[in-house]
């Protein structure tokens, strides 16, 4: 049987297609651009911002018992409040050893008042803060602190808020890290826990805030600042460009865009995350590690850092380390500088200026 066709030409639906998709693609585009753009800005934002515990926190009843963190070298655990915002900051104390060069020992218990006893005779010759990396805790700088603490410093480990043992809900690339680090070492104060001259050991993430912190307390007489960046900005910029496929076309107005985000997610200014400035009004004397193959953190940060402040910091650039090893020390050039490094600038500066003193 014969299908019956209309007079005249057939209709062209390959033309009436075309036509559709052509007055329709661009505002579909348009849509999905601006969905993306929007999407891809909330989802870095969240990631640059988000804390590790903001959805399950720590409850202090999980604490490990402070006679199991004797086991370990840690003198004391204590929490500290700190805020606003609020955030539950977990502390440990590993004190020197009885005897010099001694192994630790498990530590006597406190006194009654709080305040850290004195093993044997030997007193604490300085206070080193130790501040980990981002999405990091206290723990991976355990082994450092117990190094030095057989040197005879005393030595405070602290989880940043919203990592480890610490409640909090945001990172803020030290802004609001410093601040809390601030109270922390003013609560140590109180309870006499601070011996001697005040150092500052960090990394990455925690070396930037140690040097926001020193930009904050003039009580900071040295930092040890291990792959710090020079500011939020910057480091973010390079985090994207490493770890992002196609990142050459991420425009930087929308990095931008993720980083102000970030800042109101968690109620902080970026630009305040500006190491440069912050060792521009610290009194500290600033000893600067970074590796020469470190691609998250590229070693021009901490160039940058010198070269705001060259009569203050010097700048060690360890051969072939990356980001990630280069805290293995696996030729103990960190132990090295650094003992030096807090040897001469909290203990031989103290001992000068005693012997100074009419």
């Amino acid at each position: 049987m014969k299908r019956l066709l209309p007079a005249g030409p057939l209709p062209d639906f390959d033309a009436r297609r075309r036509g559709w998709v052509f007055y329709a693609l661009p505002p579909v585009i348009v849509a999905l651009a601006v969905l993306c753009a929007y999407g891809w800005t909330e989802c870095v934002a969240w990631i640059i911002a988000y804390a590790p515990n903001r959805d399950l926190p720590p409850q202090a009843r999980y604490d490990p018992p402070v006679d199991s963190l004797r086991l370990l070298g840690v003198t004391q655990q204590l929490r500290i409040d700190v805020g606003p915002p609020r955030a539950s900051i977990c502390v440990w104390i590993v004190d020197p050893p009885r005897r010099e060069g001694a192994d630790l020992a498990p530590a006597e218990p406190l006194g009654a008042a709080g305040r850290a006893a004195v093993q044997g005779d030997r007193a604490p010759r300085g206070t080193i803060l130790f501040l980990h990396g981002i999405r990091d805790r206290k723990e991976s700088l355990l082994f450092a602190a117990r190094r030095h603490a057989r040197r005879g410093y005393r030595c405070i480990l602290v989880d940043a808020r919203g990592h480890g043992r610490s409640t909090g809900e945001w990172i803020t690339y030290g802004v609001q890290e410093s601040r809390d680090c601030r109270q922390v070492i003013d609560a140590l104060y109180e309870r006499g826990l601070v011996a001697g001259r005040l150092g500052v050991y960090g990394v990455s993430f925690g070396a930037a805030t140690a040097l926001q912190y020193a930009g904050r307390d003039p009580r900071v007489a040295a930092v040890v600042a291990i792959s710090a960046f020079s500011s939020m900005h910057e480091v973010v910029d390079d985090y994207v460009h490493c770890y992002l496929p196609l990142s050459t076309l991420v425009a930087d107005d929308w990095i931008e865009r993720s980083i102000q985000r970030a800042g109101r997610l968690a109620h902080f200014d970026p630009a305040q995350a500006d190491c440069v400035s912050a060792l521009a009004g610290s009194e500290a004397q600033v000893l600067l590690i970074h590796g020469t193959e470190d691609h998250n953190i590229p070693p021009e940060h901490s160039r940058r850092l010198q070269a705001a402040s060259p009569e203050r910091t010097r700048l060690v650039l360890v051969e072939d380390a990356d980001h990630n090893t280069i805290t293995w020390d696996r030729t103990d050039v960190i132990w090295h500088e650094s003992t030096a490094w807090f040897d001469r600038w909290l203990v031989a500066a103290a001992q000068q200026r005693a012997a100074a003193r009419p």
